[in-house]
């Protein structure tokens, strides 16, 4: 019985470090509505952020992200930025999107995105979560966090961009929630910004 119990403490104790490696001093890169510039290590970043109104409780901000003058080339002054998102049912699988969504309703937001960094040398990363729809907008459900790591890549291989965001990892919250606002804070430590904040989030 005891040994079961040791294991069984063993285990949790296991998957709690694991857990605190993703977020150990994690820095959100903070952006706001509209045109933001940010940068990383020397690297240049435009965030676009934009409100895709449905005249209800659930229009969208749609979010972009793109690389200024990649390579130091002026003629091509922003690279898209692409996400490949695995699939729920096969990491292996990605789709390729150049457009993210927050999204929700008055209640809750059950989409959201952060862009944040670990320290030197660590990559730029990008968080997506997604929290279960469940019976409702305003239902507590499971949040899952699907992590991504920029990819620069000056091969020039054919398909392959010179600067996108490939899978990483997914972490699961470690309970549910209706809000992925909070998710983010109380299991990530990754804070809100403005950018990715829905109108009505926080009243």
């Amino acid at each position: 019985m005891i040994r079961h119990a040791w294991i069984a403490l063993s285990l949790s104790l296991a998957a709690l470090t694991s857990h605190a490696r993703v977020i150990d001093n994690a820095t959100v890169i903070p952006f706001g509505p509209g045109i933001s510039h940010v940068t990383w290590q020397g690297l240049a970043f435009t965030v676009v952020s934009g409100w895709r109104d449905n005249n209800n409780a659930h229009g969208y901000i749609a979010l972009s992200i793109y690389a200024d003058a990649l390579g130091g080339n002026q003629k091509i002054p922003l690279s898209v930025v692409p996400v490949f998102e695995a699939d729920a049912n096969d990491p292996k699988k990605t789709h390729e999107q150049v457009v993210l969504q927050v999204s929700g309703g008055a209640d809750c937001t059950l989409h959201g995105v952060r862009l944040f960094h670990l320290p030197k040398p660590a990559p730029l990363m990008l968080a997506i979560a997604t929290r279960d729809v469940g019976d409702s907008y305003a239902d507590t459900r499971p949040v899952h966090f699907d992590l991504y790591r920029l990819r620069l890549d000056d091969r020039g291989d054919p398909g392959i961009p010179p600067a996108s965001f490939v899978f990483d990892r997914r972490i699961d919250a470690s309970k549910s929630y209706c809000d992925v606002d909070e998710a983010f804070q109380n299991e990530l430590g990754l804070p809100a910004v403005d950018g990715a904040r829905l109108p009505w989030s926080g009243e």
